[in-house]
């Protein structure tokens, strides 16, 4: 077996790992590998609001968030999950 296969069945071993909630169609991923850039707008537009809003807190306002309760650790949890699965995804 060559490198690219090892490769290529590692990368499958990781995305078989991806929730399923989780998972890009594979259009989204075709149309990422045309793209010079996947930062901006590209990722924002495939997350929804509330992940957005979460993974654009500073530190400071996304401790105080938590600490009033006006977020759980689970949302931000799922939050910055969520748009690494993605950012992991398509690149």
């Amino acid at each position: 077996m060559n490198w690219q296969e090892l490769a290529a069945g590692k990368r499958q071993q990781i995305n078989d790992k991806i929730a399923k909630k989780w998972v890009l169609d594979s259009n989204i991923i075709d149309k990422a590998q045309s793209l010079r850039s996947l930062a901006g707008t590209f990722i924002e537009d495939l997350l929804d609001h509330e992940t957005v809003k979460i993974t654009a807190l500073d530190n400071v306002d996304l401790v105080d968030a938590l600490s009033t309760g006006s977020l759980t650790s689970v949302q931000v949890v799922s939050a910055f999950c969520k748009r690494a699965v993605y950012a992991h995804q398509l690149v």
